[in-house]
């Protein structure tokens, strides 16, 4: 929550989502990690992916990276965060299972 306010001053101060402010990377990929396991390996293919949607945006990301202020520096970021966590913990899922 603090990202929003944090963001808006950074866009106020540098515009439109400046390279400045890392508060949003910081929080998607600390949510892409989310409950695997804390090992190189699981922790560099939830980087490398988090890397792909956060450039390419997929599923809504670019119009939630539109919104006023903060809001659009964070959400899309924690949005994109989730859908790695949801892709990297079937991934777990899986490779237990098999």
């Amino acid at each position: 929550m603090l990202g929003i306010p944090v963001g808006t001053w950074f866009e106020k101060l540098d515009g439109k989502d400046p390279a400045e402010c890392t508060i949003d990377e910081v929080a998607g990929m600390w949510i892409s990690l989310l409950f695997l396991p804390k090992t190189l390996v699981w922790s560099a293919a939830a980087f490398v992916l988090w890397r792909v949607f956060d450039i390419i945006k997929p599923f809504g990301g670019k119009k939630l990276e539109s919104l006023p202020g903060g809001w659009g520096i964070m959400l899309d970021d924690v949005v994109l965060g989730g859908y790695v966590m949801g892709v990297m913990n079937g991934a777990l899922f899986l490779s237990n299972v098999l």
